[in-house]
């Protein structure tokens, strides 16, 4: 798998991963968010986030403007359910 690197990062603010998933459920519909579950050890917190002041200085220098969170959930949503 030469130049995969299994990293996904979509830029923008940092999130928690059940505030994506509550994204995710707006907008697919028949899903639901249970319960919120606390990390199961303080201790031993894994954390990953990028560098996001590189990001939007690439941003910035090219005049792009970001899609938010939400749109780029709703363009990934509309790709998988698209026809190949």
């Amino acid at each position: 798998m030469d130049g995969v690197t299994g990293e996904l990062d979509s830029g923008g603010r940092l999130v928690e991963m059940t505030e994506l998933a509550l994204e995710i459920a707006a907008q697919v519909e028949g899903t639901n968010i249970v319960e919120k579950v606390p990390n199961r050890s303080e201790k031993d917190v894994q954390q990953y986030c990028s560098d996001n002041a590189g990001w939007e200085a690439q941003i910035e220098a090219r005049n792009y403007l970001p899609a938010s969170l939400s749109s780029q959930i709703a363009n990934v949503i509309t790709a998988l359910r698209s026809p190949p």
